[in-house]
């Protein structure tokens, strides 16, 4: 058993360390439960009290009047019948707990619905609801397409700058302008003068 400290403040008992509490010899016979039942038993070392046999569930292990009722996240967990319940509670202090009684079409709206206001909740539905064969289908599809537009919305922004496209010019062989032929200057014809031989006078 932990002692109790009191605090300078206010003179108030300050808050236990809640010890785990176990049903009696569930550590030696397999059958029973960790969970905690109260010993009745006339000859119960843990009813009596005795040393080393397990702490007893006592009001000193109780919280403050501040955090009574809350849960481990300190937070009250709130009893909710229908969708109508879950808009009344409070975000920051209130958890949603879904009845026992309600239905599984309307505990699967309870929870969509505290997903929006963006409230806790404590025991979420672990039956699955039967669907259509087209309705999974459809509900695939728009995961999908969530997740898809998370995966873009984590990409860095990057501007694509399309490259100029480049044309490609096949150039023509240019044709030669063909010049009109002019006629070659022939070199003027040199007259040639030839002399004829003298004819000689033969004397008879």
């Amino acid at each position: 058993m932990t002692d109790t400290k009191t605090s300078s403040d206010k003179g108030q008992v300050a808050k236990r360390i809640k010890p785990s509490f176990k049903r009696t010899d569930s550590w030696r016979k397999k059958g029973l439960k960790d969970t905690w039942r109260k010993p009745r038993g006339r000859h119960n070392k843990l009813r009596l009290g005795k040393f080393n046999k397990g702490p007893l569930v006592r009001v000193g292990y109780g919280n403050s009047k501040l955090d009574f009722g809350k849960n481990a996240d300190s937070k009250y967990e709130v009893l909710v019948h229908n969708v109508s319940d879950v808009e009344k509670l409070n975000k920051a202090e209130d958890v949603v707990l879904i009845s026992k009684s309600t239905g599984l079409k309307k505990k699967y709206q309870i929870v969509e619905k505290a997903k929006e206001l963006g409230i806790g909740v404590v025991n979420t539905p672990t039956r699955v609801k039967k669907i259509g064969a087209k309705k999974q289908k459809a509900l695939e599809e728009k995961v999908k397409k969530e997740k898809a537009k998370k995966t873009e919305a984590k990409k860095p922004e990057t501007k694509v700058v399309k490259a100029e496209e480049k044309t490609t010019v096949v150039k023509k062989p240019v044709k030669k302008e063909e010049k009109p032929k002019t006629e070659a200057k022939k070199p003027k014809a040199v007259e040639k003068v030839v002399k004829k031989p003298e004819k000689k006078v033969v004397k008879k």
